[in-house]
């Protein structure tokens, strides 16, 4: 196994696009800003077929596998520090699109 229990993806790692988030200058209509938010899709997905694939593998049992998912959704679908609405909403969409991942 590649990656230790509670170790798949972990609250600094969310909090990394986080701060990006918050000191980019985004904007819903530029690619740049676009792609800071798909790479955060992408990067949540990624961690989640991973644990799916420890666990297919035999590497993680499926209780710890569902817990590993509980402790990203934590992460991922908690709600950001941000002062700026339209960060908010930006980060929000990111995160209604994750709850079916």
């Amino acid at each position: 196994m590649s990656t230790q229990p509670g170790e798949y993806y972990i609250p600094e790692r969310w909090q990394n696009w986080l701060t990006r988030v918050e000191e980019e200058d985004v904007d819903p209509e530029d690619d740049d800003s676009a792609q800071l938010l798909w790479n955060m899709q992408d990067d949540t997905a990624i961690a989640v077929a991973k644990i799916i694939t420890d666990h297919d593998d035999g590497e993680l049992d499926e209780d710890d596998a569902l817990s590993e998912l509980e402790d990203m959704r934590e992460i991922v679908l908690a709600e950001p520090d941000f002062d700026d609405e339209e960060r908010l909403m930006l980060v929000d969409s990111v995160q209604t699109s994750l709850v079916c991942v």
